[in-house]
């Protein structure tokens, strides 16, 4: 899912230009992009795996708590014009709709 989130929502919320393509997912670039342009941090080459790591972790979360909310209609069908994930939501939809109410507690 995070394929297709849309540069534009990226940028707005995390300050950063990344590439976002159906092989490339933005985690790491954003995570890479973040640092880089704290103005006191260390190249990037320097960055140990752990250190790296938690930045990816801070990214995806981000990515998936606020990124998500900027991602609008036409944002999606620009990034799946198959209207791939579109359809999951659908089934889902509908999967939900014909499951049994939980019980109430």
């Amino acid at each position: 899912m995070e394929n297709c989130l849309h540069a534009h929502a990226i940028a707005e919320v995390m300050g950063v230009s990344v590439e976002v393509t159906d092989t490339h997912g933005p985690p790491l670039s954003v995570a890479r992009g973040v640092h880089e342009a704290e103005s006191k941090s260390k190249p990037w080459d320097e960055v140990t795996q752990e250190q790296r790591a938690k930045k990816e972790s801070r990214a995806k979360h981000r990515l998936s708590d606020e990124v998500v909310e900027r991602i609008t209609p036409e944002r999606l069908a620009e990034r799946d014009p198959d209207g791939e994930v579109q359809g999951w939501l659908r089934t889902i939809g509908e999967m939900l709709q014909h499951s049994p109410a939980p019980p109430n507690l």
